[in-house]
């Protein structure tokens, strides 16, 4: 009898061992089917992430691709600018050489500086009208202060000593002017 009850332990532990390793099997079964889609968001958030990176690597190269071509405009447009204010001093030349010219060597110099002026209009460069306005500080420099001729006249722009110009709506050269006062 006493074998028959030991048989009947082991026949269950047996039968419990076998359960036992089918609850294993089927733990790890669960398990392996768990892992897998905990991989998949992993995967997905991987890929997010990624395709977060191009996004922002693309607006900063195109960032990078105005910034670059902005500043190089500006350059540009500043050695233009420098350019441009080289030859102010010319046009100044050829306005007094208009004034003081007899009638025929006046023509010649008109017509030299006539091309030169749209020269200069084709490239943004337009003078400043100043005289008989209200002195104004941003666009003109006062370089003397005479009695004005009459009351309408004090702070009004009587005498233009050098033009001011004007590059694409930047002051390039400030007017030298005289302003009447009271």
């Amino acid at each position: 009898m006493n074998e028959e009850i030991l048989n009947e332990q082991t026949e269950e532990q047996q039968v419990c061992g076998s359960d036992a390793q089918e609850n294993e099997e089927t733990n790890t079964s669960i398990s392996e089917q768990t892992e897998e889609p905990a991989q998949e968001p992993s995967l997905e958030q991987q890929l997010n992430e990624t395709k977060d990176k191009y996004l922002r690597l693309a607006a900063e190269f195109d960032n990078f691709r105005r910034r670059t071509s902005k500043e190089k405009l500006e350059f540009i447009a500043v050695a233009a600018e420098d350019t441009i204010l080289a030859f102010l001093p010319v046009v100044d030349d050829l306005e007094r050489a208009i004034k003081v010219l007899d009638e025929d060597a006046r023509e010649g110099i008109e017509l030299i500086y006539q091309k030169f002026l749209k020269i200069l209009a084709a490239r943004g460069v337009e003078s400043l009208d100043v005289i008989d306005k209200p002195f104004n500080e941003e666009i003109s420099e006062a370089v003397a202060r005479i009695p004005a001729p009459c009351n309408d006249k004090a702070g009004i722009v009587i005498d233009v000593v050098q033009k001011g110009y004007k590059m694409h709506g930047k002051i390039i050269r400030y007017a030298k002017v005289v302003v009447g006062e009271q």
